[in-house]
Protein backbone atom coordinates (compact mmCIF):
# COMPACT_ATOMS: atom_id res chain seq x y z
CA UNK A 1 0.00 0.00 0.00
CA UNK A 2 1.52 3.31 -1.28
CA UNK A 3 0.28 6.84 0.86
CA UNK A 4 0.50 9.97 -0.42
CA UNK A 5 -0.43 13.16 0.21
CA UNK A 6 -0.74 14.90 3.47
CA UNK A 7 -4.41 13.88 4.04
CA UNK A 8 -3.75 10.09 3.57
CA UNK A 9 -0.92 10.17 6.44
CA UNK A 10 -3.30 12.07 8.43
CA UNK A 11 -5.68 9.36 8.21
CA UNK A 12 -3.20 6.57 8.57
CA UNK A 13 -2.26 8.13 11.84
CA UNK A 14 -5.42 8.60 13.31
CA UNK A 15 -5.81 4.57 12.30
CA UNK A 16 -3.19 3.67 14.43
CA UNK A 17 -4.12 5.67 17.30
CA UNK A 18 -7.28 4.47 17.79
CA UNK A 19 -5.94 1.29 17.32
CA UNK A 20 -3.34 1.83 20.42
CA UNK A 21 -6.05 3.76 22.34
CA UNK A 22 -8.13 -0.52 21.85
CA UNK A 23 -4.85 -1.89 22.40
CA UNK A 24 -3.81 -0.16 25.92
CA UNK A 25 -7.33 -1.33 27.01
CA UNK A 26 -6.52 -4.39 26.55
CA UNK A 27 -4.43 -6.99 29.30
CA UNK A 28 -1.86 -8.73 26.88
CA UNK A 29 0.54 -7.15 24.01
CA UNK A 30 3.62 -8.74 22.51
CA UNK A 31 5.36 -7.07 19.29
CA UNK A 32 5.52 -8.78 16.40
CA UNK A 33 8.55 -6.87 13.72
CA UNK A 34 9.67 -8.20 10.43
CA UNK A 35 12.41 -6.72 8.60
CA UNK A 36 13.05 -6.51 4.78
CA UNK A 37 14.59 -5.26 1.63
CA UNK A 38 11.53 -4.26 -0.93
CA UNK A 39 12.34 -4.87 -4.91
CA UNK A 40 13.71 -1.21 -4.69
CA UNK A 41 16.05 -2.38 -2.28
CA UNK A 42 14.70 -0.13 0.49
CA UNK A 43 15.27 -1.88 3.97
CA UNK A 44 11.80 -1.30 5.82
CA UNK A 45 10.31 -3.03 9.54
CA UNK A 46 6.99 -3.79 9.80
CA UNK A 47 6.08 -3.35 13.80
CA UNK A 48 2.68 -5.04 15.04
CA UNK A 49 1.31 -5.17 17.92
CA UNK A 50 -0.18 -8.27 18.82
CA UNK A 51 -2.77 -8.46 22.07
CA UNK A 52 -4.91 -10.25 23.89
CA UNK A 53 -8.75 -9.00 25.69
CA UNK A 54 -10.12 -10.17 28.48
CA UNK A 55 -12.22 -12.53 26.54
CA UNK A 56 -8.99 -14.31 25.05
CA UNK A 57 -9.43 -12.84 21.43
CA UNK A 58 -6.75 -11.80 19.77
CA UNK A 59 -5.75 -8.78 17.87
CA UNK A 60 -2.90 -7.94 15.02
CA UNK A 61 -2.75 -3.86 14.74
CA UNK A 62 0.06 -2.69 12.46
CA UNK A 63 1.40 0.80 13.72
CA UNK A 64 3.99 1.08 11.30
CA UNK A 65 6.21 0.24 7.98
CA UNK A 66 9.93 1.90 8.50
CA UNK A 67 12.28 2.54 6.16
CA UNK A 68 15.62 2.03 8.44
CA UNK A 69 19.14 2.68 7.20
CA UNK A 70 20.43 -1.18 7.81
CA UNK A 71 19.52 -4.83 8.42
CA UNK A 72 21.51 -4.79 12.08
CA UNK A 73 20.41 -5.17 15.52
CA UNK A 74 21.18 -1.75 16.63
CA UNK A 75 19.02 -0.13 13.82
CA UNK A 76 16.01 -2.40 14.71
CA UNK A 77 15.88 -1.82 18.27
CA UNK A 78 16.51 2.05 17.86
CA UNK A 79 13.60 1.83 15.57
CA UNK A 80 11.47 0.09 17.65
CA UNK A 81 12.28 1.83 21.08
CA UNK A 82 11.46 5.14 18.65
CA UNK A 83 7.81 3.49 18.16
CA UNK A 84 7.03 2.66 21.36
CA UNK A 85 8.39 6.02 22.59
CA UNK A 86 6.13 7.71 20.05
CA UNK A 87 3.11 6.06 20.42
CA UNK A 88 3.08 5.59 24.55
CA UNK A 89 3.77 1.98 24.83
CA UNK A 90 5.35 1.19 27.72
CA UNK A 91 7.82 -1.77 26.99
CA UNK A 92 7.45 -2.88 30.94
CA UNK A 93 3.89 -4.15 30.06
CA UNK A 94 4.48 -6.38 26.87
CA UNK A 95 4.11 -10.05 27.60
CA UNK A 96 5.11 -13.23 25.72
CA UNK A 97 2.45 -14.20 23.40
Amino acid sequence: MKISGHSSLNKAEILVLRSLSKISNRKWFSLICDETIDESTLEQLNITVRSVNNNYNVFEDVIGLYEISRQNAPTIVEAILDTLTRYGLDIGEFQYL
